[in-house]
């Protein structure tokens, strides 16, 4: 399993890394930019925790408060790597090269047969291929997302609670990315 596992993870990653250095796309829209500035307000502020506790700047959009996750992955990802965009663009290919191996364990907690196919169709599928290269909290939040689902679903007929806190817990963060989540706690209930 661990050698298909790196398969379609070595296969997402080509495709979006081929993506992003070969297309070369702008940001496009303005909550790219948006998401891009906040980010990036956090980790050049001298004093990057006190900003984010005491301010509520860096994660709004005009009048709306955004989910904050996001931006201050953003930040860190600025602050380790440098606020270089095309950092940021690399670090979410990679999360979401990461998901493709999620789906594909998923995939084969269904079936055992087409879990690999389940990852391979993640790893191309178009607007996967395409999102990393941009700044949108879905890179975040899809990997908080399905590490959630892949943790419950572990847990299933397992008599143990850490495995089901363990995917609360990424549930609840992948909220903090994007609030939508919250819509998906009906089926982590079920499934646990």
């Amino acid at each position: 399993r661990s050698a298909r596992d790196v398969a379609v993870f070595l296969i997402a990653l080509a495709a979006r890394l081929a993506f992003l250095f070969l297309v070369d796309e702008p940001l496009l829209y303005r909550h790219q930019y948006n998401y891009f500035q906040g980010g990036l307000s956090v980790a050049a502020d001298p004093h990057p925790w006190a900003y984010v506790l005491r301010s509520d700047a860096w994660h709004q959009w005009g009048a709306w408060t955004m989910a904050p996750l996001y931006h201050l992955f953003v930040a860190m990802v600025f602050r380790v790597f440098g606020a270089h965009l095309v950092a940021l663009q690399v670090v979410q290919c990679v999360l979401d090269a990461l998901v493709a191996v999620l789906v594909a364990r998923l995939g084969r907690r269904v079936s055992s047969r087409w879990g690999v196919a389940a990852g391979l169709a993640y790893a191309l599928y178009w607007p996967s291929v395409e999102f990393p290269s941009r700044t949108y909290t879905e890179n975040l939040h899809t990997v908080l997302l399905v590490a959630a689902f892949s943790v419950v679903a572990g847990a299933a007929g397992s008599t143990g609670r850490l495995r089901p806190l363990a995917g609360g817990f990424l549930l609840g963060l992948s909220a903090l990315a994007r609030a939508v989540s919250a819509a998906f706690l009906p089926v982590a209930a079920l499934i646990a």
